[in-house]
């Protein structure tokens, strides 16, 4: 009876083991249970520039698009490349959206030894040797039709994940980089990459609360001794994002202008050097077309928390289509008999609805902007006076428009006051209407536009304000 016993307490144990280890891959099935520590951002290319120093072959960069025209890669004739040193200690991800184009299609995604294979009927998991490569996995099947596609692979613990458009595909055992954190890119036919970012990842707590009861006394005139606690819930501050678009050169040359590049360029300055947006998470887009637009504001959507804030900046061409009662933003690539290529107010509503932030501000400098409106009549929150935190407290989707149903010159003095007062703001907290009312007199005093600003109707407003936070000096 003894050595059943044991063989039975083996068995048992044997199986509490597998339950154990599956329990735990499984748990790491799911997208959101983990996203990037923008702390450790390795590599975020939006392809809006050559900033980043890829190796280029048979592939160029236009639009805000890496093209990759290579028939594959060898000695002779190598891959589209950059280096990315990771601490494979550390859990981390690559993630980036591709499209095909037509034609024989085969994309891989090489780094570290390990080939993601895409073509247009399958797609598979490689892990290259010496000579040939072994299949590791049938994750899926292949690209979609000629539209993005989101690919993902994370090394978590002592496992690869991969996922297709934030679904689960499969996983396998990871062994340590033999290649120095060269990352690739080769394709036989025509490829299309809108971003590929590398981070360390965090793992998302569940059960984390998104409020907290803060009791710092703050200043009231109805106290005898001038201070009372703040018993209110206050919510915790999130990070910062901003998608700034500057449009200047439009395929049209006709409506080419000469500032809003520049104006955009002038904008993501003072962000990132004076107030709480980081680098790496300010994002800017010259000379998008409207699907660049778009893929953006939908990448965002993935990203952005509850806790978080997004403020979003347009300069460029707008128009007024009154038989449509509609407004418009003329990307690089609209064509002004040709309504399918405007980028509407309601595109851009319902995009702001999606974006499930604490506070969104649109700040639009274009003609006729005043038509989104559609009907009119970070931690450092916790130290703010009550007005301030109650604003924050309340989500807010709001915007600002340099005028309201006209249209407004190329050099904009709006843009010169919404700058002048962003630079010599003093105060280490600014909501979104004190920034307005310490400019629009000054706007209308020095130019023949009425600045705008109020709430996007029907995206989820309820009464508070976007918070603008002072970097500490």
């Amino acid at each position: 009876m003894k050595p059943r016993s044991a063989q039975s307490l083996l068995f048992v144990l044997f199986q509490v083991m597998t339950l154990c280890y599956y329990s735990g891959v499984n748990a790491q099935r799911n997208y959101h249970d983990y996203s990037k520590d923008l702390t450790g951002v390795l590599l975020d290319d939006q392809f809006n520039s050559l900033q980043n120093k890829w190796n280029l072959h048979n592939s160029k960069i236009e639009n805000g698009v890496l093209s990759v025209r290579d028939p594959g890669g060898s000695i002779k004739n190598p891959k589209t490349s950059i280096k990315v040193p990771i601490d494979e200690t550390k859990d981390f991800e690559i993630e980036y959206t591709a499209r095909h184009m037509g034609g024989l299609v085969t994309a891989s995604l090489f780094w570290n030894g390990y080939r993601w294979q895409i073509s247009k009927k399958s797609s598979t998991i490689e892990r290259t040797k010496t000579f040939g490569s072994a299949l590791l996995a049938m994750v899926s099947n292949g690209f979609r039709g000629e539209e993005f596609q989101k690919f993902t692979i994370r090394k978590i613990a002592n496992y690869l994940y991969f996922y297709l458009d934030e679904g689960y595909l499969n996983n396998t055992l990871y062994k340590q980089a033999e290649f120095d954190g060269i990352l690739d890119i080769g394709s036989i036919g025509k490829i299309d990459f809108d971003y590929i970012t590398v981070s360390y990842l965090t793992k998302n707590e569940n059960g984390i609360p998104e409020k907290k009861i803060s009791t710092q006394p703050t200043r009231t005139q109805n106290n005898t001794d001038g201070l009372t606690p703040i018993t209110t819930e206050i919510k915790k501050g999130g990070k910062y994002y901003a998608l700034i678009v500057g449009v200047s050169k439009y395929d049209e040359p006709k409506l080419n202008l000469d500032k809003p590049e520049k104006d955009a360029e002038k904008i993501k300055e003072i962000f990132v050097k004076q107030y709480s947006f980081a680098d790496s998470t300010t994002f800017l887009l010259k000379n998008p077309t409207r699907q660049k637009i778009i893929s953006e504001l939908y990448r965002l959507r993935k990203i952005i928390g509850s806790n978080d804030n997004l403020l979003i900046f347009y300069a460029g061409h707008g128009f007024w289509d009154e038989d449509a009662r509609q407004g418009y933003w003329w990307a690089k690539d609209a064509v002004p008999d040709d309504p399918s290529t405007w980028l509407s107010n309601s595109d851009l509503r319902e995009q702001i609805r999606s974006i499930k932030s604490a506070h969104t501000l649109l700040i639009s400098d274009a003609c006729f902007s005043g038509g989104i409106f559609k009907t009119r009549s970070g931690n450092d929150i916790q130290n703010a006076s009550r007005d301030i935190q109650m604003l924050y407290q309340m989500p807010s989707r709001r915007a600002i428009t340099s005028g309201t149903m006209t249209a407004v010159p190329d050099n904009s003095v709006f843009l010169e006051y919404l700058s002048k007062r962003l630079t010599d703001n003093k105060n280490k907290f600014l909501s979104s209407q004190q920034l307005f009312d310490s400019f629009r007199a000054a706007v209308i005093n020095n130019s023949s536009a009425v600045p705008q600003d109020g709430v996007i109707a029907e995206t989820g407003d309820e009464g508070g304000d976007f918070i603008f936070i002072l970097k500490e000096k």
